[in-house]
């Protein structure tokens, strides 16, 4: 099981264009991956609005299955919309095996 943080960018709006909740639905639809639960804060964390606890094959399968359900919940133009995967930054909790940025809600 890897731990999938997601985080909003920018980080000061503080509200993902999609909601963790359906996000964690639509991961479990994703070949390759099985979602364990998720944990959503009630305040986000410089940016980081939830956590998905996701079995798969490896962490950056885990990541990229985390990518592709968020973008198959994105109405807007792909081209438009930024959902990138990166690995965990330095002084990451141990428990983050990579972050996946989401677009803010403006």
């Amino acid at each position: 099981m890897y731990a999938i943080h997601i985080e909003v960018v920018p980080a000061e709006w503080e509200i993902p264009l999609i909601e963790i909740a359906e996000l964690a639905v639509e991961v479990s639809r994703v070949s390759g991956c099985a979602l364990e639960h998720f944990y959503e804060p009630a305040q986000p964390h410089r940016g980081c609005v939830g956590v998905l606890f996701v079995s798969a094959a490896s962490a950056g399968e885990a990541g990229q299955g985390v990518v592709s359900a968020a973008r198959s919940l994105i109405t807007e133009p792909r081209d438009r919309v930024r959902i990138a995967l990166r690995p965990p930054s330095p002084g990451a909790p141990l428990m983050c095996h990579g972050v996946v940025s989401v677009p803010a809600r403006i």
